[in-house]
């Protein structure tokens, strides 16, 4: 976990028509700052890379190729960006900012909100993704904010990748994008194994955010980043009508699918795994329809 150390030199500048305000995340390779639109001072944005991390031909790659990969999605539950540029020397680009907070977090709130619509809207959202051949790459429950409205919204794109077709035959990644990053919780035991990123790998890591996200615990617990990578790899998830009894049978049999340690098993996309859980549409949003057992940690 990286915490949040706003650099002072940064509050208060200028980019663009924008002001940065405070830092509202953090990560490894850049930080993201709420900024105000001069003249309606409605909330945007502004990513900024690390300064340390300019120098990095890879990462700094990485960063410009989020930029243009945002420019071509369309999606209310994704951020559009506003302008490219740097600031006080340090790459960075602005983007719609989500108001509401990351689902970790809401997980652990006693109140109500709900959780199965929320789900199966993240599966819509990633289903879209999909279908544009965009694979995120690093889904897990803090890059997913619950909004005001109770819609949801995805976020962080540094790890996302699309899908290019160089042969009528197969499908391979750009050399640029060869490096595997993500968070143990949530990473498919085929990555382990030094295998690329996937759609299977991404229905992998939504099968571990219906998990938290209806039961509030993962499928696996491990106190340490090694315990829950060797849980990911070796241990099998248990059904999660084990942990939330109420759920349609065929969508919770769906996300048991999700957790096979086989990528061919599981579900072949999101726009695969969104048709076998239908059903929850009809689930009702009085979030005491759906039992939850407790769960030992």
């Amino acid at each position: 976990m990286v915490h949040l150390m706003p650099d002072a030199s940064l509050t208060n500048s200028a980019f663009g028509p924008y002001t940065l305000r405070e830092l509202i995340s953090a990560g490894g390779i850049a930080e993201v700052y709420r900024g105000e639109h001069n003249d309606d001072h409605k909330s945007i944005a502004l990513k900024i890379m690390r300064p340390e991390m300019q120098a990095d031909k890879y990462h700094r790659q990485c960063f410009d190729d989020e930029y243009k990969l945002l420019k071509e999605l369309k999606h209310a539950g994704l951020p559009g960006v506003r302008r490219q540029g740097e600031i006080k020397g340090r790459a960075c680009f602005a983007m719609d900012y989500f108001s509401g907070f990351p689902i970790h977090q809401v997980v652990r709130l006693d109140k109500p909100w709900d959780r199965v619509k929320a789900f199966y809207d993240l599966v819509g959202i990633v289903a879209y993704l999909h279908g544009e051949r965009v694979l995120h790459a690093d889904l897990k429950l803090e890059n997913v904010i619950l909004r005001p409205t109770g819609n949801v919204a995805l976020v962080d794109f540094g790890n996302a990748r699309k899908i290019e077709t160089k042969s009528f035959f197969a499908r391979l990644f750009g050399s640029k994008k060869d490096r595997v990053f993500g968070t143990p919780t949530y990473f498919a035991p085929e990555l382990l194994k030094g295998k690329q990123p996937s759609y299977a790998s991404d229905v992998y890591a939504l099968g571990v955010c219906a998990f938290i996200m209806l039961s509030g615990e993962p499928p696996f617990e491990a106190s340490s980043r090694t315990g829950r990578l060797t849980a990911n790899l070796k241990n099998d998830a248990p059904a999660i009508r084990s942990r939330c009894t109420e759920l349609p049978l065929r969508a919770a049999q769906a996300i048991d699918r999700c957790l096979d340690k086989e990528p061919e098993e599981r579900p072949g996309d999101a726009n695969t795994l969104l048709g076998l859980i239908k059903e929850l549409q009809q689930v009702s949003s009085d979030t005491t329809r759906i039992t939850r057992k407790p769960v030992s940690v």
